[in-house]
């Protein structure tokens, strides 16, 4: 049955800006976090990791394989930044690896600070916009479970939560470093 409706349909040009706006919220920063990032906002406080956004995360054991956390971070800003992420307190030894949008791994055993055997990651400075993904396990990559509080932020180049940065590795070298533990040569 064909029967006519009194709404009338929307013009081309409705439908373009509605397109448009809904592209623009997807792709958004915000909409990012939604999808399960936390976008890191620019903090200009100096002392070590001040205006950090806190999450407490966990890994735990699949069988005998690790089942590490997996978060994901959107850093931006307008000027040259660094990013830093610090696991603060933990019940298990933890080591943290972090990917940057280009590809480089920055990992962490042993970050110092208070918590000696916490990992930190400082990418100063940070080259690239984008998602951050950090990867936290047992450090000796057993199965186990273990809970711990991260910190993460981006300050401008130059502040004190920038001083020593994290060497990277590329993506080949990453792959090779992984297939050495793996063989048990770490």
């Amino acid at each position: 049955m064909n029967r006519k409706s009194n709404q009338a349909r929307p013009s081309f040009r409705t439908m373009i800006v509605a397109a448009a706006v809904a592209i623009t919220l997807y792709a958004s920063p915000a909409a990012q976090a939604e999808n399960g990032g936390i976008v890191l906002q620019l903090k200009l406080c100096t002392a070590i990791n001040c205006g950090a956004t806190a999450i407490q995360g966990r890994f735990n054991p699949n069988g005998t394989q690790s089942n590490p956390w997996v978060g994901q971070y959107w850093a931006s800003a307008s000027q040259p930044f660094c990013l830093r992420l610090q696991v603060t307190n933990q019940n298990k030894d933890t080591e943290m690896s972090v990917v940057a949008p280009y590809g480089a791994v920055f990992t962490s055993d042993n970050g110092g600070g208070s918590c000696s055997t916490c990992p930190r990651v400082v990418i100063s400075p940070a080259f690239s916009n984008g998602i951050y993904t950090a990867v936290v396990n047992n450090a000796n990559g057993a199965a186990a479970e273990g809970g711990f509080f991260l910190s993460g932020a981006i300050y401008p180049t130059g502040n004190p939560n920038c001083a020593s940065p994290t060497v990277g590795l590329s993506p080949m070298t990453a792959a090779e470093r992984i297939k050495m533990r793996k063989a048990g040569l770490r």
